[in-house]
C-alpha cells in the first residue's frame, strides 16, 4: 500500500546503557541485523536495506527514561499479517516476553521493552480499505484484545529467519509535556494532518497512513528534556521529498535548523532532536 506519504521515517537513535547486550535483545530477540558497528554504536535494519532502522549508541548512565520527554515507543511495521504471527511465535517458543498487545481496527500490534527499558511496538497493518475512515480524514482506532489463535493461523512456515525485506519504522510515538504545543510544532508547521485523537494524544500523518507519529502527556505535564546521560530517544529521523521546503517552514515558525557533521537537525517544543534528509526520490 503506498499511503502516498511526502515523509517516511529513518533510522531511531537511542542510548543505551550496555551495547552488548542491547544489540544481542535487537539481534536475536528482535530479528533485525547488523549492518555496521564501531566501539561506541551499532546499526541494526534490514540486510537488504542500506538505511539502519535503529542505531543503539552506548552513552547512558543513568537507566531511567520515564520521567523526561521523549520515547513512548518506536513501532516497527512488519510487511504482512503473516510476518507478524511468525514473529509471535518465535517469541513464544523461545519463552521472550511480550509486554501487551491490542488490535487497533487498522493495526494489530504487540509491545515491548529493550533491555533498557526503551519502548518497542511490533506490528502489522490491516488493509486499508478495511479502515473506518470518516469524510474528514479521522480514523477510528481502539485497542481491542488481538485475536492471536487466530492471527496464528496465518503462518505457512513457522521457521523465524529474522525480521524480512519490507520492515520498516512505521511510527513514532512520543511523550511529551505540552500536546498543545505539539499541535502546532508537527500540525500547523509541519502539516501532520490530526488523524486520531483520543484524550492527551494525538496521531498524525502526511498522507492516509493512520499515523507516522503520535504525541501524548499521559505522564504528565512539563516534563524535563533527556539529558546525555539518560537512556532513551537521542532522535528520530524525518525522510521528506522537499527538505528544503520543510526547513523553510521550520525557520519561519521560529525555529532552529543545526547543521552537523552528522547532518541537519531540529529540536521540538519538547526538547525532542528529529534528524532532517533528503529522500533519493528527488535530485
Amino acid at each position: 500500500m503506498n499511503y502516498q506519504s511526502d515523509m517516511q521515517l529513518g533510522t531511531v537513535a537511542l542510548n543505551i546503557t550496555n551495547l552488548k547486550r542491547a544489540v544481542d535483545f535487537y539481534k536475536n530477540t528482535l530479528g533485525l541485523t547488523v549492518l555496521s558497528e564501531n566501539e561506541n554504536y551499532t546499526d541494526l535494519g534490514i540486510s537488504e536495506d542500506t538505511m539502519p532502522l535503529i542505531r543503539l549508541v552506548e552513552g547512558a548512565t543513568n537507566n531511567s527514561n520515564t520521567d523526561h520527554a521523549g520515547l513512548y515507543h518506536v513501532a516497527i511495521l512488519l510487511p504482512t499479517r503473516e510476518a507478524l504471527a511468525q514473529f509471535v511465535y518465535h517469541m513464544a517458543t523461545n519463552n521472550f516476553e511480550i509486554g501487551g498487545a491490542g488490535d487497533h481496527l487498522y493495526s494489530e500490534a504487540f509491545y515491548l521493552n529493550d533491555p533498557d527499558g526503551n519502548g518497542i511496538e511490533i506490528y502489522a497493518d490491516r488493509p486499508y480499505d478495511t479502515w473506518d475512515i470518516s469524510e474528514s480524514g479521522m480514523i477510528t482506532s481502539a485497542t481491542n484484545a488481538v485475536d492471536v489463535n487466530d492471527l496464528l493461523t496465518e503462518i505457512k512456515e513457522p521457521f523465524w529467519d529474522g525480521m524480512p525485506k519490507g520492515t520498516i519504522v512505521g511510527h513514532v510515538h512520543l511523550q511529551v509535556s505540552d500536546i498543545a504545543e505539539s499541535r502546532k510544532f508537527y500540525h500547523e508547521i509541519l502539516n501532520f494532518d490530526i488523524k486520531t485523537l483520543i484524550p492527551r494524544a494525538l496521531f498524525m500523518s502526511r498522507g492516509l497512513y493512520h499515523h507516522q507519529i503520535a504525541t501524548n502527556n499521559w505522564i504528565g505535564h512539563q516534563l524535563d528534556p533527556r539529558l546525555t546521560e539518560d537512556v532513551g530517544l537521542i532522535y528520530y529521523t524525518m525522510i521528506f521529498d522537499n527538505r528544503e521546503q520543510i526547513i523553510a517552514k521550520l525557520v519561519a515558525g521560529g525555529y532552529t535548523i543545526n547543521n552537523k557533521a552528522a547532518g541537519v537537525f531540529v529540536v521540538d517544543p519538547n526538547g525532542i532532536t528529529i534528524k532532517l534528509e533528503q529522500s533519493s526520490k528527488r535530485t
